[in-house]
């Protein structure tokens, strides 16, 4: 349904300044949303993952400005410097989950909401100037505990926190759902701790926090920042490369932000920038991308010109005035030594070792010259020129955002107006001309016919040419006359043809190899064959057909064959000894022997065996190539049916629809010009959109 924005804005606001601009923006920022409505009540498709975050982040009057970078890249002190004051702890040596947002407020503040619900706020209490109240607190549920360091704080708490949410703040976490937790999940043991006693601590871990108590889901800080638009916050993130699932954590909430600065070591290659560039980072994001290289003061001027000229060729898309590179700790220095003296500049280098040396360089490189030694600490930090960027970009942060956020919209009204004009062109297909209507599906369902019958005949040329079970067939024939040539050569020997049973032996086995060598001939030939034959119809397949060669171990079926030729059989012999001499000489001839058993191979009944269980092998084997053919073929060809059906009977479902509608011209008409309208409203939107564009670009 259509809504009515009104556009009527006339910018004579600017001419009052900042505060009527916001006035102006924020007019925007409530035509987008409105914009947004119609597109969600048309859309019947999911939006775009890139629409619902921009509109989740409008929605709440929040401009995401994501800190991130490599673990020791200065996060924390890139962060202090740019607000002018140490608002963050940088002392503290392991992060936990906790993604801190800072947004502007009147005063400072610190404020967390716990996995129960709980809220806690911490203001610093100006009673006592030497300690700061909120810093303490945020240092305390921002870090890790000693005795917890080898833990994966993230995934426990993470554990922790879905419980909680999904069963309410009362819910009690059982020991078996923490043992279905450990078995189930890969939990990053960090100090490779023997998987006992990990086990152990995680256990303590959770029982002692499953009350979510001590586990800080939200940590907002308000400060009195001097960035223009209060929507703007600058987020904290855990370091890229932290461990306990820190890393991961980052990851997922640099998608929802809407610009981001990324600090970098400038001392070395970034493999986690490289990946983060290429891999993770979306081109919206590169579009408002600040990339810091930080710790200036440790590296020569001439290497780090190089080093950025690198980069930027490295990273084309970041744009290269967004490319700076700062030292944020002499920054900091630079902050406390404003309207000091240089004997109480000296006085500040009493236990910070790095300052000392810092001021010492300075002072001889200034000579002792108080405004040449500022001068001097100004190049080393280059902070101003980096923050004028990052403030101006800062002041344009809404009109960026509502830029992306309308362009997005933008894209959602075409893709309705182009789905808009098909349903149109379809309708007026039929509405204009009937007749011809159903000529195009009686021509449809011809060339489905005719689709019907090219897959027909695929089928029966591949089924005759190579299914073996098809009288004729190329595979049948080849199998036939290769079966037929090794039968009529075994079944021509007789044992007779043999002196003795090792030239059987050695027959056999030159008939084992010369089997083999015609067989492996016949399935490489045979595997090109059909492989061919199948591309040659474009169909396609998962792998290619891959007979196996078979395997005849003739040692098996010599023993077997021998051991079933053997006979035993009796002679009669001389008896040996005296006795027996003696009786054979009285006797002449007649007494004196005796009858004994031995063995020996029949070389006909040995024959036989051999050549039945060769015979009987080839036989199997050929059925096996056989069956392997044939079942490919099947798959091959059911598979390309099947598709190829589905996609026509697509196509025919929707025209037989359309064809079948009983409308008359009139109802036709009606449907028609809904469609009209709703497509001039689709272009009137798209016009609004352009209007907005052209108004946030001035």
């Amino acid at each position: 349904m259509k809504k009515d924005l009104n556009f009527n804005n006339k910018k004579e606001a600017k001419k009052f300044g900042g505060i009527m601009r916001k006035e102006e923006l924020e007019q925007h920022r409530q035509v987008s949303l409105r914009l947004f409505d119609i597109v969600c009540s048309e859309y019947e498709d999911d939006l775009s993952i890139d629409l619902q975050t921009l509109h989740d982040n409008i929605k709440k009057n929040k401009f995401l400005l994501a800190i991130m970078g490599e673990v020791k890249a200065g996060k924390s002190t890139f962060i202090n410097a740019l607000l002018g004051e140490e608002v963050l702890p940088s002392d503290i040596r392991q992060a936990t989950s906790a993604i801190v947002e800072i947004f502007k407020a009147d005063k400072k503040f610190i404020k967390a909401i716990y996995a129960n619900g709980k809220e806690e706020e911490m203001e610093d209490d100006l009673d006592t100037p030497d300690i700061d109240e909120a810093v303490e607190y945020l240092k305390k549920i921002a870090s890790v505990q000693e005795e917890y360091r080898n833990l994966p704080i993230v995934q426990l708490n993470n554990f922790i926190i879905d419980k909680l949410e999904n069963n309410g703040p009362n819910v009690l976490i059982t020991n078996d759902e923490i043992d279905e937790f450990i078995e189930n999940t890969e939990l990053e043991n960090l100090k490779k701790l023997p998987k006992e006693e990990f086990e152990r601590q995680v256990k303590e871990y959770i029982k002692i926090h499953k009350d979510g108590s001590k586990i800080a889901k939200v940590v907002e800080v308000g400060y009195p920042h001097g960035f223009e638009f209060d929507q703007f916050r600058l987020v904290d993130t855990p370091g890229i490369g932290a461990v306990g699932g820190i890393e991961e954590q980052t990851r997922s909430f640099v998608n929802k932000a809407d610009g981001v600065i990324y600090l970098h070591n400038g001392s070395a290659e970034s493999r986690p920038l490289e990946n983060a560039y290429k891999n993770e980072l979306t081109d919206k994001i590169k579009k408002n991308m600040y990339l810091i290289l930080t710790h200036r003061s440790k590296h020569i001027l001439e290497d780090i010109e190089i080093k950025t000229e690198e980069i930027s060729e490295i990273y084309p898309k970041i744009k290269k005035e967004q490319i700076f590179s700062v030292d944020s700790l002499t920054e900091l220095y630079l902050k406390k030594i404003k309207g000091k003296s240089m004997d109480e500049i000296e006085g500040l280098m009493d236990n910070d070792s790095h300052a000392e040396d810092l001021f010492a360089k300075a002072a001889r490189k200034s000579k002792g010259n108080l405004a040449d030694f500022i001068d001097y600490l100004e190049e080393q930090s280059n902070f101003r020129s980096a923050k004028k960027s990052i403030v101006e970009f800062s002041e344009n942060a809404l009109s960026i955002q509502l830029t992306n956020f309308v362009e997005e919209i933008k894209k959602h009204f075409i893709e309705l107006q182009d789905a808009t004009s098909e349903k149109i062109k379809a309708c007026k297909n039929k509405f204009k001309d009937p007749q011809g209507f159903a000529k195009k599906i009686h021509q449809i369902r011809e060339e489905m016919k005719k689709y019907e019958l090219d897959l027909n005949r695929f089928i029966e040329e591949i089924g005759d040419e190579f299914n073996v079970n098809v009288n004729g067939s190329k595979s049948q024939t080849k199998l036939e006359e290769i079966f037929n040539k090794f039968e009529t050569e075994i079944n021509e020997k007789s044992h007779a043809d043999f002196k003795h049973i090792d030239n059987i032996k050695t027959y056999t086995e030159k008939i084992a190899n010369d089997f083999l060598d015609t067989y492996e001939f016949f399935i490489k030939d045979m595997t090109n064959e059909i492989n061919t034959k199948i591309s040659e119809f474009n169909v396609e397949q998962e792998e290619k057909i891959k007979l196996n060669i078979p395997k005849i171990v003739m040692s098996k079926i010599w023993q077997k064959s021998k051991k079933d030729s053997t006979e035993t059989k009796q002679k009669e012999v001389d008896q040996k000894g005296a006795w027996g001499f003696c009786k054979r000489v009285f006797t002449f001839g007649i007494c004196g022997k005796e009858t004994k058993n031995y063995t020996e191979v029949n070389k006909e009944k040995l024959w036989e065996n051999i050549r039945s269980q060769i015979l009987n092998l080839i036989f199997k084997e050929r059925k096996n190539i056989s069956d392997s053919i044939n079942i490919f073929i099947d798959s091959a060809t059911k598979k390309y049916k099947k598709e190829i059906k589905k996609k026509m009977e697509d196509r025919k479902s929707f025209l037989e629809n359309l064809k079948n509608e009983k409308k008359s011209n009139e109802e036709f008409q009606k449907k028609i010009d809904s469609l009209n309208k709703q497509l001039c409203d689709f272009n009137e939107n798209i016009n609004k959109c352009n209007e907005l564009l052209g108004e946030l670009s001035c």
